[in-house]
């Protein structure tokens, strides 16, 4: 699939989430502009969607300042879970492994406290979690 088709996949699952959000797509990196990303750590909240960030250390940089920004952050890998090998600090992980619409939509539902997190990891990642560690499953209460 293309990457202008992604995008658009993305900004959809996203134009259902609260406001207020700001979006910055970073396509490679020569797209990093420090201004823009320094613009996005001012947000209240930051989420980070990441693409083999364990091989691509410009995402890694990416995500580490967010993690130091002082804002509450949230790290998504899109891929496999192997990203948070790249930032192992990170207090809120979730490994997605795919970023298609209905698992995009998914995950907003799961950060936004209207759907409980479920699965467990397929992989170990060496030094922090075994194969099958899962995250508790919080109660959830329905939604009026």
């Amino acid at each position: 699939m293309e990457e202008s088709s992604k995008e658009g996949q993305l900004a959809t699952a996203l134009a259902d989430w609260p406001p207020p959000q700001r979006c910055l797509i970073l396509r490679g990196p020569e797209s990093v502009k420090q201004a823009e990303v320094e613009s996005l750590l001012k947000s209240d909240a930051v989420l980070v969607a990441t693409r083999d960030a364990y091989r691509e250390r410009w995402q890694a940089e990416v995500v580490c300042q967010a993690l130091v920004s002082g804002r509450p952050a949230v790290v998504v890998a899109l891929g496999g879970p192997y990203d948070l090998l790249a930032f192992p600090e990170a207090p809120c992980y979730l490994a997605a492994y795919k970023d298609q619409p209905c698992l995009l939509r998914a995950l907003g539902e799961v950060l936004f406290g209207l759907l409980a997190p479920s699965g467990r990891l397929a992989v170990p990642l060496p030094g922090l979690y075994p194969i099958g560690h899962a995250l508790p499953r919080p109660e959830m209460k329905p939604v009026a």
